[in-house]
Formats: C-alpha cells, structure tokens, sequence
C-alpha cells in the first residue's frame, strides 16, 4: 500500500462506531467479523482514532498527536494511520462533499464506505451506477422485484421489457403492480413506478415477448448488462437470451426461482463459459443429463405459478446486489460463471457448480457446431447461425 498522501484528510469511516471495554481495551465496530479489538494500555490508538475526525491534514494530525503523546515521532504516528488504514478502518474526508442530488444516495455510499481505503473514493461506485445501461427482460414476479431495486440503487439507464397484461393472479409477488393496474400492460405500469422511485433514472420500456435471440439481440447491443428474469419456455428462453447476449458481447445475469429455492448464475462473453457450455459441460460430467432433459420436455410438464412472495423478495434482492458488483467491481461477483443458488428454507447460499468456457466444443460462443450436441436437438425454436443471421 503506498503512504498515506499527506493532504488527505484521515477519518474514522463514520460507519464503525469507536468505544471502550476496559482502560486497556478499546473496540471498533459492533457487527461479528468486522469489529477489531485493540490492547491500547497508553491511549495512542484511541487517541489517534478520536483526532482521526476528518478535520485534519496528516501534517495537523501527527503535530497534535506528539502535542499529546512526546515520546512519538512523525513516523511513529505515521505507521499508526497505515495500519488502520491497512484494516480498512479510515476514510479521506475530503470525498464527503455529497453535491446537489447525491444526498439520497447517502446510505448505498455508507455500503460501499465499508470496502474503501483512504486513497479511494467512496462515491466512485455510485457514478458508475449513474453511467450504467441495463436491460431487464421480464417484469414478472422477478423482474417486478429487481426493477425498483435497480432504480433505487441509482442505475442511470434501464430498458424494462414485458410483453403480458397485469392479472389478478400476479398480485401475490408483483410488487409493481396493484389491484387498479389489472388489464394494464406491465411495462406502463413500470414507467409510472420508476418514474415515482427514482426520476434521475432513465427508462425506457419495450412491449416485446422474447421467441429468438433476434428478439433480445436489438434490446441488449450496446448496453452494459443484461437480466434475463424470463423462464418461460423453460431453458429455451434462457438459451436465446444467452445467444442474443453474447452476439452483442453483452454481460448477462440470469435468475430463475424453484419450488424451494432460487438460483442465478452470469455469462461474459469471451471470458465465462455460456449457457450452451453449460449444457455441453452437464453433457459430459453427468451420465443421465441428456434422458433427464429429453424426458422433461417429453413430459409436457406445465408447471403451476409457485412463487412464495417473500423467497421472490430474497432472489430478486440477490440478483440486483450481485448486478451492482458486476457493474462497479466495488467487490468481485460471485456469480460469473457459476450456479449460485439460494436455498430459501435454511437460509443459506451455496455456490454449487463452476463450469469452463468450451471455445473448441460450444456453438454459441466458440467454434464447435451444435449439431455435434444431442443436447441441442432437444431445444425447439430459433437459435443463431454461424453466418450471423437468426434462423
């Protein structure tokens, strides 16, 4: 880590509150695993905490602190403010100036507060957000949960995109919608939502039910990132999203939601094995794939609406977090090419299945052909040609 610049203006990040078990003791924070406990018989730590204000240059704060404690140098005191800052304790007050605007965005910045050290600016995330374009496709149960979120956080540019009517059956886990917006489209209702959330944010809403990747492909090109919360058909709606994804070189999140529990995984082209490597990687590694999928779809099976409004409320909540990480690296994603799944009875999160990138097998995002794949023969609808057309 390099020094501390001399003109900072070091702060206890106002996050963490600072208080006494002992004369000798003294804590920081109040929240398992991310308080530190310090032995401080002479005070020094303390002493450095409580001046560490925000009001001082380094200067100022070294020659008040050798006004208190003699027996300290310059440097002393100095490696004192690089360990703290080591441990992620301080912050640069001088990025506190908040800016017409800015102030409803205090408490997502205090979030990113946490992650930051005295040479990074903690509302660096938040204007990234603010240059962000997302796609949202689907404003079902899912999308209905993720698009104010979205907004809420401060994306400056969304493209929301519903093709259905709001019905009565809706109303248990579409928190867009109420009981007057029944016969409404969705996507009007969402302008109306947003618009009341969040006026900073742009939207834009497109009537569109998604049947090819040619039906994604114009949404996604040129936007940051896509979420793709439509599962309808099953599997094949996710495949289109993710061919349509990866011809734009798009980012995708991808969420689905379970009996009892939800999932949700992200592709980036060139970097993350694709949806079609996932199915080509469960070709491989698990004997029964191919007959489990091709018995499934045999079935016929038209499943009911299960959708516990809250277990909706959990998913949605973990796919706009892991949105945000994608968009700012404020911390890494957990999801890129990965299973993420949330299991909603014990309340945990696993990340179950990593899968590579097959260049050499995958006819979406490498060089194989799809005709080599059993697996693809079972997915009905259109899929994208080598030559760049959508058949």
């Amino acid at each position: 880590m390099p020094r501390i610049d001399a003109n900072c203006r070091p702060r206890l990040k106002p996050i963490y509150p600072l208080y006494r078990l002992d004369d000798d003791t003294i804590r920081v924070g109040a929240q398992r695993q991310l308080t530190l406990e310090f032995r401080d018989p002479r005070g020094h730590v303390w002493e450095l905490l409580r001046l560490a204000d925000g009001s001082r240059d380094v200067v100022s704060l070294i020659q008040d602190m050798r006004c208190r404690f003699p027996e300290l140098s310059d440097d002393a005191v100095m490696d004192g403010l690089e360990r703290l800052d080591r441990v992620a304790l301080l912050d640069d007050a001088r990025f506190d100036t908040r800016g017409p605007g800015l102030s409803r965005y205090e408490g997502n910045v205090n979030h990113f507060l946490h992650f930051v050290n005295l040479s990074d600016d903690p509302w660096a995330p938040h204007r990234t957000l603010q240059g962000k374009k997302v796609a949202l496709l689907g404003l079902g149960g899912g999308g209905s949960v993720i698009l104010p979120l979205l907004a809420a956080s401060g994306i400056g540019c969304i493209t929301a995109v519903d093709y259905d009517r709001v019905e009565k059956s809706n109303l248990n886990r579409q928190w867009l919608y109420g009981e007057a917006d029944i016969g409404r489209l969705k996507t009007s209702v969402a302008e109306r939502i947003v618009s009341a959330i969040n006026s900073e944010t742009e939207l834009h809403t497109v009537n569109r039910r998604i049947d090819s990747a040619e039906d994604a492909y114009d949404i996604v090109q040129g936007l940051d990132l896509a979420i793709c919360a439509i599962d309808e058909p099953p599997f094949l709606a996710q495949r289109r999203v993710n061919s349509a994804c990866i011809h734009a070189d798009v980012t995708c999140l991808f969420g689905a939601s379970q009996v009892t529990r939800g999932r949700m995984f992200t592709v980036i082209p060139g970097l993350s094995g694709c949806f079609d490597c996932l199915n080509i990687h469960y070709t491989k590694t698990a004997p029964r794939f191919v007959d489990q999928f091709r018995g499934f779809h045999e079935a016929a099976f038209d499943p009911p609406t299960i959708a516990f409004p809250p277990d909706v409320v959990r998913l949605g909540a973990a796919i706009v977090a892991e949105a945000v990480r994608l968009l700012t690296g404020y911390i890494k994603p957990v999801s890129v090419g990965a299973q993420v799944e949330l299991d909603f009875l014990s309340g945990t999160t696993e990340r179950f299945l990593e899968w590579p990138r097959y260049p050499d097998d995958c006819p979406t995002c490498g060089n194989g052909a799809e005709a080599d794949w059993p697996i693809f023969a079972m997915y009905p609808g259109r899929t994208w040609r080598k030559d760049g057309d959508v058949s």
